[in-house]
């Protein structure tokens, strides 16, 4: 590779010029693919999110600056351009790099993720404890449209105004979870990604101003006019009613315009959301054209004699449809896991009976409470290691009103390659 070479690292991403910039990420996204189909991994969370990455690294500082990535899937350009160029090739294997972001393995992984929603909560008590201590540096928290509909992302978004710190929120929008987002407040953010009235005349009003006599000093004189406009044509949203001033949408693959709006954000002194929109899979067109299944791609070495095994998963969700065919009260519900569980066939044959919830483990458990109370049998198919995030509503609403729900345990017991993180060992205990 021209520029990936052996001696590259985080300092000289921030010395390169802005020329080299998409020859970087075209390098980036080559060296993330050939790992990741050798080594398994999130391959198309990553892709759909070089040029963020290369944007954020450029303009903060991260040994003094605070970057928090949400779950971590969409981590490994981050990983590959802070100083791990040369361990790379050593993703998700034993002794090698983790999947996601560590804090034990380089300086530049700021908060341990694996699940998801949890950055906008670590970023704001990053910041108030720089407030506390009279420190000044920069918090950012980048996360997913998916991972933002969760009830912790908005506890945490509830929050923000009251604690009154500067915060800078990096909205990376690119309409999947591992299958595509479900939900109203994915309608909502939907909305905000085109407005094309607005957009149009911002568009117009850019597009005259450089080709007229003075028109850099016109466009500054029109600034005015178009906060007037866009209070009128922009949708309103859910941001700004929580007092985080909303910015965007930009597109998420223009290094130079992810840098200018970063630069911009960094000299605002309120909370402010970023909204960018990415490809899931970006540069390889064939996790462009399935990014559900290139989510999480599997290792070379995972099937036996080039014969896929038949999984637990595929097992449990034919046994269910079998069930359901003689039994019209089962209904089954996933938590964006639609895919990994197998209910993709369900979903197709019943799709009055399957219920995909997005990431929200703890409502699903008391939603099939209240199914099964009045009356269905639900069977809720849920990864284990995501179980945990909802072992109050496994104890208080499902088992101790004794109710009659399936809980369906995948990836339980010692799984592997995602870490610590993803390991299903505490099911046994809840039995």
């Amino acid at each position: 590779m021209e520029l990936l070479n052996e001696g590259f690292g985080y300092d000289c991403l921030r010395e390169l010029e802005q020329n080299k910039l998409s020859k970087l990420a075209e390098e980036v996204r080559e060296l993330i693919i050939d790992v990741s189909l050798r080594n398994g991994g999130h391959m198309a969370s990553s892709l759909g999110c070089v040029e963020l990455s290369i944007a954020l690294l450029r303009q903060f500082d991260l040994r003094e600056d605070r970057v928090i990535y949400d779950v971590g899937h969409q981590t490994y350009a981050h990983k590959i351009l802070t100083d791990r160029l040369g361990l790379f090739n050593t993703l998700r294997t034993e002794g090698g790099l983790s999947g996601f972001p560590k804090q034990s393995e380089s300086e530049f992984d700021h908060f341990n993720t694996g699940h998801s929603s949890t950055s906008i909560s670590a970023a704001l008590g990053y910041a108030k404890a720089r407030d506390l201590l009279n420190k000044n540096h920069h918090v950012v928290a980048l996360i997913g449209d998916a991972s933002l509909i969760n009830g912790l992302a908005f506890e945490a978004l509830n929050h923000v105004n009251e604690l009154n710190t500067r915060i800078i929120l990096v909205l990376n929008d690119n309409t999947h979870s591992i299958n595509r987002r479900i939900g109203g407040i994915s309608n909502s953010i939907a909305r905000l990604s085109s407005n094309p009235a607005y957009n149009k005349l911002k568009k117009s009003i850019k597009n005259i101003c450089a080709v007229i006599p003075g028109g850099s000093s016109v466009e500054k004189r029109l600034e005015r006019f178009r906060d007037h406009v866009k209070h009128i044509m922009k949708p309103e949203n859910i941001f700004d009613d929580l007092g985080i001033n909303y910015w965007g949408p930009f597109d998420g693959h223009d290094i130079p315009t992810i840098e200018g709006i970063l630069k911009l954000a960094k000299r605002y002194d309120r909370p402010v959301l970023l909204h960018f929109i990415t490809t899931k899979g970006k540069g390889y067109p064939e996790a462009e054209n399935n990014p559900v299944y290139y989510h999480g791609v599997p290792s070379r070495d995972t099937c036996d004699n080039g014969i896929r095994k038949k999984s637990w998963s595929l097992a449990a969700a034919e046994k269910v449809e079998a069930i359901a065919e003689r039994d019209p009260r089962i209904v089954c519900l996933t938590a964006a896991m639609t895919s990994g569980t197998k209910l993709d066939e369900f979903a197709k044959k019943n799709p009055g009976r399957f219920f995909d919830v997005g990431i929200a483990e703890s409502h699903m458990l008391t939603l099939a409470a209240g199914m099964a109370s009045g009356g269905l049998r639900p069977w809720v198919f849920i990864y284990s290691t995501f179980l945990q995030r909802a072992i109050d509503q496994l104890t208080h609403d499902i088992a101790l009103q004794n109710l009659p729900v399936m809980i369906m345990v995948d990836r339980a017991g010692l799984v592997g390659d995602d870490g610590e993180t993803h390991q299903g060992l505490f099911d046994v205990t809840w039995c």
